[in-house]
């Protein structure tokens, strides 16, 4: 086959998945999560036309990094799944969606379809969570047709019990999603005439949630990277500039790359903001050492341009970073410059470091409400986690023997 440059593989399949009507945000993440790794790969092989050896090379590179530790589970998923839009585009000129489902949709009695599509019909919410809950009854009804249930009104607790158990093998994390489900289609049934019952005793049970304690950036190793920070330099002054509003401030890497100079309120020593992640508008206090890093920034290293984003990229077009990406680039290139490797799970990251504010923040005896308030969070459950990182806590809490002490005699 003809060559093929690799950037205009990527341009080709950045315009299909427009075309599919993908909101912005969904392209951005295309272009920075599933085809920038491919670009990179290409430009540290000098290579700019696309070769199948180096995709199958990258393939396996990928995956080798996930199994030990170096890029997550979802990194690899937008990763792969970059490649195979690549691969398809390169052999046929454009790429089917449906060839990166690796699952078949199992097809229902045509009496079942209706239902389905009456269901969805009722359900409002946005098209990926209807998606989610679609996959849902659809593995219900198929269930139920395998248990050789005749018909709906067939439904009864031992069906749903057993369904349960056998969804909850693969769907272990997203039982909420399959209870939800359930629940809203039980309630349409109940509405059609087609139960009597909704199943609330089984459906409301409380179930248990096994969720991660994820670990934090170490304060001390954070200190080592910034001190090796050569702040006599322009990319020095906002690279800690940048380094020391995340670690005194907890403010995600996208909501710093976003800032902007007006954000920052000088009189009063405030960052005024719109979190990226909740859209909330957020105003958090501006610690001294911190102000003076980014004033030094602003005054002596800053690029003169027209545009208004606070942070800035060094050499011309002098432009803001594009999103948080760029700003884990900047971290993780110092600490690279420490010696510091990174796994997957460690906590060296710059969401670590928000975490390592939280944790802080609790060690020191803040109120979890203020926790929750400077981190932006919409409520209390998303900081309760914090509270597992401080150990030290942790133990002030622990029960004696002192009670079972007559069963060790």
């Amino acid at each position: 086959m003809e060559e093929k440059l690799i950037q205009e593989l990527v341009q080709t399949a950045l315009s299909q998945l427009a075309k599919m009507g993908l909101s912005d945000a969904t392209l951005k993440s295309y272009r920075t999560c599933a085809f920038y790794p491919i670009k990179k790969f290409y430009g540290d092989k000098e290579n700019v036309h696309y070769e199948n050896s180096l995709m199958i090379e990258m393939y396996h590179l990928y995956l080798m990094q996930h199994e030990q530790g170096v890029i997550s589970k979802q990194t690899l998923n937008w990763r792969l799944r970059g490649i195979n839009i690549i691969n398809e585009i390169y052999d046929t000129g454009f790429f089917d969606w449906k060839v990166f489902s690796s699952k078949k949709k199992e097809e229902l009695p045509d009496v079942y379809e209706t239902i389905m599509t009456d269901f969805s019909n009722t359900l409002i919410c946005c098209t990926k969570r209807k998606g989610i809950y679609q996959s849902i009854v659809r593995r219900f009804l198929i269930f139920m047709i395998q248990s050789e249930k005749e018909n709906l009104s067939s439904i009864d607790e031992v069906l749903l019990r057993n369904f349960l158990v056998e969804i909850s093998a693969d769907r272990p994390k997203s039982m909420d999603d399959v209870i939800t489900a359930l629940k809203k289609f039980l309630q349409y049934l109940n509405e059609k005439s087609f139960t009597e019952n909704r199943y609330y005793s089984i459906l409301a049970a409380p179930r248990s949630r096994d969720r991660k304690v994820k670990a934090c950036m170490d304060a001390n190793e954070l200190a080592m990277m910034m001190n090796c920070v050569d702040r006599n330099t322009p990319g020095g002054k906002r690279d800690y500039a940048i380094l020391i509003l995340a670690a005194t401030t907890g403010l995600r890497a996208g909501d710093i790359a976003s800032l902007r100079l007006d954000c920052i309120n000088w009189k009063r020593n405030e960052i005024q903001f719109f979190q990226g992640k909740t859209s909330e508008a957020t105003i958090l206090p501006l610690p001294q050492n911190t102000g003076i890093a980014i004033a030094d920034y602003i005054l002596y290293s800053r690029p003169k341009a027209t545009i208004d984003t606070l942070f800035l990229r060094n050499n011309p077009p002098y432009k803001g970073f594009h999103d948080g990406v760029s700003i884990s680039c900047i971290f993780r290139k110092y600490m690279k410059q420490v010696n510091l490797a990174h796994e997957n799970g460690d906590g060296r990251t710059m969401h670590g470091i928000r975490r390592m504010v939280g944790t802080e923040m609790i060690i020191n005896g803040s109120p979890i409400m203020t926790v929750s308030q400077v981190l932006g969070h919409k409520g209390m459950s998303a900081t309760k986690y914090y509270i597992a990182l401080d150990v030290d806590g942790l133990r002030k809490c622990t029960l004696g023997f002192d009670s079972i002490g007559g069963l060790l005699r």
